[in-house]
């Protein structure tokens, strides 16, 4: 009996140190390391870029919801690699946007859409990541998004990044 108390005891410490890990200040990046077997600055540097361009997309009352839910998300700002100031495919999309009339509707929003796409794989490709990578960590960052603020901060992001 007393054997199979220790067991509940030693399960019982494994599970809760599992839940305070992705609990903890570092749980996406936890995540993400775990998941997708990035190193930790490569891992902080694309949660960063994904947030960095969620933050051009939305407004900032939009943002700070998402903030609010994701508290890291603010620390992992810092980590974000520096944008190019112009070339490769951001460079490219982000004129056509321009020429189009810039941020909202029809072809000049996709262009925007494609131009910020092409921002994180630039971001991903400074990270020794390739543009892949893009397609792996949104699903992870969406998904702890909406763990930690429900389907509405999810949704905010996904607007943001798609």
């Amino acid at each position: 009996m007393k054997l199979l108390q220790k067991a509940v005891v030693v399960l019982a410490i494994l599970l809760g140190s599992t839940a305070l890990s992705f609990a903890g200040g570092s749980g996406l990046v936890g995540l993400l390391t775990q998941q997708l077997g990035v190193t930790t600055p490569q891992a902080e540097g694309g949660a960063g870029a994904i947030f960095s361009q969620a933050k051009k997309n939305l407004s900032p009352g939009e943002y700070t919801q998402v903030s609010d839910a994701v508290p890291e998300a603010t620390s992992l700002l810092d980590k974000a690699p520096e944008p190019k100031d112009s070339g490769g495919m951001a460079g490219t999309m982000g004129g056509v946007s321009s020429a189009l009339g810039g941020s909202g509707a029809g072809l000049g929003g996709a262009a925007a859409t494609v131009g910020g796409m092409g921002a994180l794989s630039e971001s991903f490709s400074s990270l020794g990541m390739n543009s892949d990578m893009v397609g792996k960590f949104v699903p992870i960052v969406l998904d702890y998004a909406q763990s930690k603020g429900g389907d509405t901060v999810m949704n905010l992001l996904k607007g943001a990044l798609m």
